[in-house]
C-alpha cells in the first residue's frame, strides 16, 4: 500500500514542520511511482497546487532572450485550465529580470507594487502579460538542476490575494530542488 493510500489527511496542518514533511514525502512518492514525463509533472504540480491553495500551478521555461524572452508552459494543475501557454512582455521581463538576480522563491500581489518595478511595468505585468490566467497573486521559483533545462515553478491565485508567508516562500524554494535533483536523474 502507497503512503497516500487509506490515511486520513488532514487539509491544514497547525505546524509547519508538519506541512513541510507531508508536501515533501508526497512529492517523493510521485517522483519514485511516475515515470520522467507531462504525468509525472502534472501529478506534482497537484500537490503544490493543492498545499498552496492555489488556482494554478505550473512549470514553464524560458525561451529567447533579452526583448525576444516568454515563458512556455509546459505542464499545469489548474482549477480551470489555462487558455494561454505562452506568456511574454515588458512586465514579464522584468520579471524574470529580477527572478533572475534573486535567489529563492519571489511571492507578488497585484495590490502591492514592490519598488523595484516601475508602475508602468508593473500593471503591464498584471493586465496584460498575465491578463489570460486573470493572476492577484503569484509565488515564483527557479527549478535549476545541474544538467537538465532549468525552469519555473508559479503558484498562481486568481480572484483573490494573501500575503505570502516565509514559510510559503521556504517551502517552495525546498520543492524547488528536490525537482531539480529529479530533473538531473531522469536525464541517466
Amino acid at each position: 500500500m502507497k503512503m497516500s493510500e487509506g490515511k486520513e489527511r488532514r487539509g491544514k496542518y497547525r505546524r509547519f514542520s508538519d506541512r513541510r514533511i507531508a508536501v515533501m514525502l508526497e512529492l517523493h512518492e510521485r517522483l519514485f511511482d511516475l515515470e520522467p514525463g507531462r504525468a509525472r509533472d502534472e501529478a506534482l504540480l497537484d500537490i503544490l497546487r493543492d498545499d498552496f491553495d492555489t488556482d494554478l500551478a505550473a512549470f514553464l521555461r524560458r525561451r529567447g532572450a533579452g526583448d525576444e524572452s516568454e515563458l512556455v508552459l509546459f505542464a499545469s494543475s489548474s482549477t480551470e485550465p489555462p487558455t494561454i501557454e505562452v506568456f511574454s512582455g515588458v512586465g514579464l521581463r522584468e520579471l524574470l529580470d529580477v527572478q533572475q538576480e534573486t535567489t529563492g522563491a519571489i511571492t507578488l500581489t497585484r495590490f502591492r507594487r514592490p519598488s523595484v518595478i516601475e508602475e508602468m511595468i508593473w500593471e503591464s505585468l498584471w493586465a496584460e502579460d498575465l491578463g489570460a490566467i486573470e493572476a492577484t497573486g503569484l509565488l515564483t521559483v527557479s527549478v535549476v538542476p545541474e544538467r537538465a533545462e532549468p525552469f519555473f515553478i508559479w503558484l498562481v491565485l486568481s480572484g483573490s490575494s494573501r500575503e505570502w508567508t516565509s514559510h510559503d516562500r521556504d517551502l517552495a524554494e525546498e520543492a524547488a530542488n528536490l525537482i531539480a535533483r529529479a530533473s538531473d536523474k531522469a536525464l541517466r
